[in-house]
């Protein structure tokens, strides 16, 4: 690691490559974006492929994967706030949503749905302010809903069926725009006990145009808004949440994937959408695939896909 240090020091890109696996690499620098490779021909040819992907993105200026998650999670327009930061969730166990004595066999013991959101949120706030400053970690079922008055930078998690405070957030942040966001129970859901979750929009159900509805469990989407707080609009708030797990999982992986983030990113600009700023409020529509239970319910990143980005207009 002495090269890269030493690349650091005089100021360089630096282009981390490993043979092997992520968790092989050192955690001093795991953070850091790492093209990984195998010695087959394939793999060498990837390799030679990717290193000049990123030997070109860095001399045409792009911005580096911290930079970027700093943007969307810890913007410029709240930089120096003494404020606290709160990711606020309540993430529903597969036995209580569907109210049953057993839970997964088959998917594998990795990070999905909300807690994709809260290792990525943990993970870019250690990063951007080491582990020291980690932001607070809260259920608001332990909470009064008198507590959304505290000065904080609130971070939400889970549509309002698992997390109270999103709906009541919400509701407020929508109060005085055009068009009003919120989730509801599918008036149609034959599970009275554990209903589906609706995502409206001016109280209409809404579903991205040319979506194909199917199992939410293979295919779903979820809503990313990000912008002033509706009680003091020099703190932020920012809202992940799906009509099902892997839809907040979508959302999630907007705000904590870099390649994601840049994705969004573009579709930003074209809107005069300032990432840097939070006092640009706006939302985006995002999905994801898993890729079934033949791939053990493994979410497909590759298939991540913004559907709509927009501006959230005053009244």
């Amino acid at each position: 690691m002495w090269e890269a240090a030493y690349g650091h020091a005089l100021g360089k890109q630096v282009i981390f490559i490993a043979q092997g696996t992520a968790d092989q690499i050192p955690f001093d620098v795991r953070h850091n974006n790492c093209i990984l490779y195998d010695l087959s021909s394939e793999g060498l040819a990837t390799l030679k492929r990717k290193i000049a992907e990123t030997a070109r993105a860095v001399l045409e200026g792009q911005t580096s994967d911290l930079q970027v998650l700093r943007q969307i999670v810890l913007p410029n327009s709240i930089k120096g706030a003494s404020s606290s930061f709160v990711v606020a969730t309540n993430p529903l166990s597969y036995r209580t949503a569907y109210r049953v004595s057993e839970g997964w066999r088959e998917r594998p013991a990795v990070t999905f749905s909300d807690y994709v959101g809260i290792r990525g949120l943990m993970r870019t706030f250690g990063m951007i302010l080491g582990m020291q400053a980690l932001p607070e970690l809260v259920n608001p079922d332990d909470f009064d809903d008198a507590a959304l008055k505290r000065q904080m930078h609130l971070y939400l998690i889970g549509s309002s069926k698992a997390n109270r405070w999103t709906g009541l957030v919400m509701e407020e942040f929508f109060a005085n725009r055009q068009t009003k966001w919120d989730f509801r129970p599918d008036p149609e859901s034959r599970d009275i006990r554990n209903p589906k979750v609706i995502l409206r929009a001016n109280g209409k159900n809404y579903s991205p145009i040319g979506w194909e509805e199917t199992s939410r469990v293979r295919n779903d989407f979820g809503i990313v808004i990000r912008g002033p707080n509706p009680r003091d609009g020099s703190l932020m708030v920012m809202v992940l949440a799906g009509r099902s797990a892997l839809g907040t999982e979508a959302a999630c992986l907007a705000v904590t994937d870099p390649a994601c983030i840049r994705m969004m990113k573009r579709e930003l600009e074209h809107r005069r959408i300032d990432l840097d700023d939070h006092r640009q409020p706006f939302l985006a529509i995002v999905s994801v695939e898993c890729k079934g239970k033949d791939a053990q319910y493994e979410t497909g990143i590759d298939t991540f896909k913004i559907w709509e980005v927009a501006k959230c207009q005053p009244t």
